[in-house]
């Protein structure tokens, strides 16, 4: 277990969505007449926050700490997970193996990593490498934003 040094603090730049990325969401929004679901987790200062879905180490006394099973039932419902983010040594790679820990065997099959939109803590890229692997081993598809089809 590693304790990070502040950072994605809310509020400032780390914390916001990349501008691309949340003009993709817009234009999402505005074509489907619906709204992107935006996650906040770490606000817990007694515990990391790696997974968007479960604290490292849970507290009894703080539900946000828990597992979110509102956020699994959702994921559930999708047909294909594409999945981008910072970083996939910690807070990608420890949410994709929650997901795959807590859903049904069948869940890997609908997963997409795209390789390209994410990209390791610095010297931790062995970390990145060995996780790709491993879910690659269990059905997860690794693909890049440009050679990804439905």
């Amino acid at each position: 277990h590693m304790v990070w040094p502040t950072h994605c603090e809310i509020g400032t730049w780390g914390h916001n969505i990349h501008a691309d990325v949340l003009h993709a969401c817009n234009v999402w929004e505005q074509r489907h007449g619906r709204h992107t679901e935006k996650i906040i987790k770490g606000s817990n200062p007694y515990t990391e926050h790696y997974s968007a879905l479960i604290a490292e180490v849970p507290h009894d006394a703080d539900p946000n700490t828990q597992l979110n099973r509102q956020l699994l039932e959702s994921l559930a419902q999708a047909d294909t997970l594409l999945v981008a983010g910072e970083a996939g040594s910690h807070c990608v790679k420890a949410t994709m193996e929650h997901y795959v820990q807590y859903m049904d065997a069948d869940a890997p099959k609908r997963i997409v990593l795209l390789t390209d939109c994410m990209s390791p803590v610095g010297g931790f890229e062995s970390a990145h490498a060995d996780f790709l692997q491993r879910m690659a081993a269990i059905g997860v598809r690794c693909e890049t934003s440009t050679s990804f089809d439905l």
